[in-house]
């Protein structure tokens, strides 16, 4: 179990070379144990699941409306079509980079999660 100034000894470089201030940084009593690493990625992918569904469910309303109450569908419809594609293709990036440590700090991620997640970004 890592002290307060174990911490704190570990965290000065990186400080240092970022002009942060450590002063108050961690409370005296805190100890290492004590942290949870937060991770929102699962957040991150339910909203952006929820908000694909539902603009999935308003452009299949707007084809059926399209084809079976006006008649005929013209090519405002084909680019919302090509545009569900594209949030489709985005929901799946997205889960992607969840899956591969999108939604926790950076220094929580594994070198590996971080090699994965700069082969989709770049």
């Amino acid at each position: 179990m890592s002290s307060r100034a174990d911490v704190l000894q570990a965290l000065r470089p990186i400080a240092d070379a970022n002009h942060i201030s450590l002063d108050g940084a961690i409370p005296p009593q805190a100890r290492a144990a004590d942290y949870v690493h937060p991770d929102n990625g699962g957040v991150l992918l339910a909203v952006n699941v929820v908000l694909a569904s539902v603009t999935m469910l308003v452009v299949l309303a707007r084809f059926w409306t399209r084809c079976f109450v006006a008649g005929g569908m013209g090519g405002d419809d084909i680019t919302a079509g090509a545009a569900m594609l594209v949030v489709i293709a985005g929901t799946a990036l997205n889960y992607y980079g969840v899956r591969n440590g999108v939604g926790k700090h950076f220094y929580d991620l594994e070198i590996g999660e971080v090699l994965a997640l700069l082969k989709v970004k770049h």
